[in-house]
């Protein structure tokens, strides 16, 4: 009798918790920022903060983890304790917050982290101010540092730009650039700002430089952090006129991306009455490197079997230049009218600019071609140097069976 009743005591305890995970075994450098990047991979977090001693503002290696949805909570907890979870390489603990024992469990958790390890940062080096860094890829080229430095101020908090990045063999980055903001809060603002924004023709990626850090490997680039390749993708049957504008139009809604590499070819084309005329266009794959495993798990998903078009980037930039254009038309007339003169012929433009884009999709369509594309997880270093040597020997016209493309 007194085991059941000590076994339904256990599950009224499981049943009974919420969605606040405590989180041990933190390393002391980790922040609360770093712990809610950290989870908000798996599930999305409400709050995340890291116990820190009253006054000194120390951190005493325990944190809590509230989620949005208790099912989140639940999947997350799973998630740890069959796979584990790692921050700065130190192995961490999670396990039900109680409200009413919150406090004695962090207060014998802290002693325990206290007496068993001496603090000490951990292996990979950390930026201070890469809390409010953002990290901004894909500018279009060319560009000057003034030029960019008035879109990026347009952002609330903007104190400092840094561009162009160097690379790992020291050469300049101009497709990259480090913006360093006020405080986290308005770092965050312009993730959510400039994230997929177009600027000048080309769509951005955007990121925290924090967030980056912890999904970099331990020992990171001396030139900065990069993801591991855990998180790289490879695209299968493109259209052999599609860009890297292109994949970026469709993997940038799931993440932020890293890189993309298309391999490109020579391709020549006879024109009517003239020498024939070579142009770049790629070989019918590329590699899309996103920011973290969970951004490319998702990438996986939603492109996997997923239709692209030559021009789609061509077209979402014109779309939104389109609709820009209309809202200021639309303010000019408004302000026309409270000054009480005759107002524009807006509507006409308008549809004047509209018939004309039509005409233009009629006249290119024959140009453009769309295919089904194939993706899946990259492969090793050593794997992924196989599959591009086959993929390269393969003919321009590749044979394609059931619209995917096969290598022999």
């Amino acid at each position: 009798m007194a085991l059941n009743l000590g076994k339904r005591k256990e599950r009224e305890e499981e049943e009974s918790h919420g969605a606040t995970l405590f989180v041990s075994n933190l390393p002391y450098s980790a922040t609360s920022v770093d712990l809610e990047t950290l989870f908000s991979d798996i599930a999305p977090v409400r709050t995340a903060f890291v116990v820190t001693e009253h006054g000194t503002g120390v951190s005493k290696g325990v944190g809590y983890v509230s989620f949005a949805l208790k099912e989140d909570a639940e999947g997350c907890y799973s998630k740890v304790e069959e796979e584990g979870l790692s921050i700065a390489g130190r192995k961490i603990r999670v396990q039900w917050a109680d409200k009413r024992k919150r406090r004695e469990e962090g207060a014998s958790e802290q002693k325990k982290e206290i007496k068993g390890r001496p603090r000490q940062p951990g292996p990979t080096p950390h930026d201070p101010l890469a809390v409010c860094t953002v990290i901004v890829t894909g500018l279009p080229s060319p560009l000057d540092s003034k030029i960019l430095w008035k879109k990026i101020r347009k952002c609330p908090g903007a104190k400092d730009l840094t561009w162009p990045i160097k690379k790992e063999n020291g050469e300049e980055d101009p497709s990259a650039a480090h913006v360093l903001f006020e405080n986290p809060a308005k770092a965050q603002d312009a993730i959510s700002k400039l994230h997929a924004h177009v600027y000048k023709g080309s769509l951005l990626s955007v990121t925290l430089k924090k967030r980056l850090e912890h999904l970099a490997k331990p020992a990171a680039a001396k030139s900065g952090p990069a993801p591991t390749r855990e998180s790289r993708l490879i695209v299968r049957n493109l259209p052999f006129k599609a860009t890297e504008q292109d994949l970026r139009a469709m993997f940038l809604p799931y993440g932020p991306v890293h890189s993309i590499t298309m391999p490109l070819t020579e391709a020549k084309e006879a024109e009517e009455g003239k020498q024939e005329s070579s142009r770049r266009r790629n070989k019918g794959f590329a590699f899309v490197w996103m920011l973290s495993k969970k951004d490319a798990e998702r990438a996986l998903e939603g492109c996997n079997g997923k239709a692209i078009r030559a021009g789609l980037a061509e077209e979402l930039v014109s779309a939104k230049q389109k609709k820009k254009k209309q809202l200021r038309l639309e303010k000019r007339m408004r302000g026309v009218k409270k000054e009480g003169a005759a107002a524009p012929d807006v509507e006409s433009d308008a549809d004047a600019e509209a018939e004309g884009g039509e005409e233009k999709k009629e006249v290119g369509e024959d140009d453009q071609d769309e295919r089904v594309i194939a993706v899946d997880w990259a492969l090793s270093k050593e794997k992924w140097k196989e599959e591009m040597a086959k993929m390269e020997e393969q003919p321009a016209g590749g044979q394609r069976r059931n619209g995917r493309a096969f290598i022999g």
